[in-house]
């Protein structure tokens, strides 16, 4: 296996969140619940100031993982369905 590969493979998977989507759609106790999924889970978890997703940032929750969006009707929701792609 080359350096390249070992460094992609060892490389934590991230959950980027959008700062404009937090202030609309989280509150404290969902970042509480984000942090704590993503260290348990060896995660990285990133707030990033725009995701180019301005279209559909005011309509729901979501969260960028592994560069896929998750979408939901709730932040709870949102981190339902990231487990759920981990685990596939």
């Amino acid at each position: 296996m080359g350096i390249l590969s070992k460094l992609i493979r060892n490389k934590p998977k991230t959950i980027e969140c959008c700062s404009t989507n937090l202030d609309l759609f989280f509150t404290d106790e969902d970042l509480d619940l984000f942090d704590e999924y993503a260290q348990n889970n060896s995660l990285e978890l990133k707030e990033m100031q725009c995701l180019d997703n301005c279209e559909e940032c005011p309509i729901s929750a979501y969260a960028v993982f592994d560069n896929k969006k998750v979408f939901a009707d709730t932040p709870e929701q949102v981190l339902e369905k990231i487990s759920k792609i981990r685990s596939n």
